[in-house]
Order: structure tokens, then sequence, then C-alpha cells
């Protein structure tokens, strides 16, 4: 079973690279009986650890975990664009900052936490949305 964590600051693509794996792939976003990605979870190490012990309970484990790096300048050019079209209230310029500051402050931890698993990759999340999501299906195909 292929069971995944997609991560990123927001603005960094994991939505959009979510859809397009999920439907390549036959994910769904959560489930405890099919292969899943997880979209921005977990946000810290305790949910980190509470997802394996959750998982290993139900015979089952994450894969992999993706990071997209995206710099600040992309991401915020990403998110004033986002919010032109889409409209949604998390992309004001004041909920932008505290939402980015919390990933560097807290989320981004998780980041060792999988890699002295063995199961942190990362993409380049800047450029083309179909390379990147190709090199996001070749990081895949290894797992």
């Amino acid at each position: 079973m292929l069971n995944l964590v997609l991560f990123g600051p927001p603005g960094a693509g994991k939505g959009t690279q979510s859809e397009k794996l999920i439907s390549k792939y036959q994910l769904v976003h959560v489930s405890t009986g099919k292969g899943f990605v997880f979209d921005g979870f977990p946000r810290t190490v305790p949910q980190a650890k509470e997802l394996d012990l959750f998982l290993e309970r139900k015979g089952s484990k994450i894969a992999g975990v993706i990071a997209l790096d995206v710099d600040q300048e992309e991401l915020t050019k990403r998110i004033a664009e986002r919010h032109k079209t889409s409209g949604r209230p998390d992309d004001d310029a004041e909920k932008l900052k505290k939402r980015i500051s919390e990933y560097f402050e807290k989320t981004i931890h998780v980041l060792p936490y999988y890699e002295e698993q063995g199961k942190l990759k990362k993409v380049n999340g800047i450029g083309e949305i179909e390379r990147v999501y190709a090199d996001l299906c070749a990081v895949i195909d290894q797992f």
C-alpha cells in the first residue's frame, strides 16, 4: 500500500500536485483501507509519531515523505496570484505571514523525524507544474 506525506510551506503546490498524484496512483486523501496522500499533515513531530503508531496498529506505514522545496519569494508570488483567483481567506497578507511563520517555526521540524527513518525525499517545487509532477512521480515510483 502506497501511503505518502506531501510536505511543504503554504503555496508550495501541495494541493495542485496532490490532485494529480491521487488520480495517477489511485489514492485518496485519507483512508485506513487504501493508499493515501496527506497534503500538509502531519504538522508537528508528535502528530507524525501518532500517525506512525496509528498506521502500525493497522499493519501499515508511511512509504515516503516528499518535501516540495520552494523559496520565500516564489511562495509570496504564488499565494498573491492564488488569492486573486480563489479568494481564499487564508491567503490574505496577514494570515499568510502567520501560516508561513508557523510552518518554519513548527512544521519544518517534522522533516528530520522522517529523514532519520530514511523516508524523506526532496523535490524542487519551482517550475512548470508538469515538470514538478514528473519529478514527484519519479520519486514515488522508487517507493
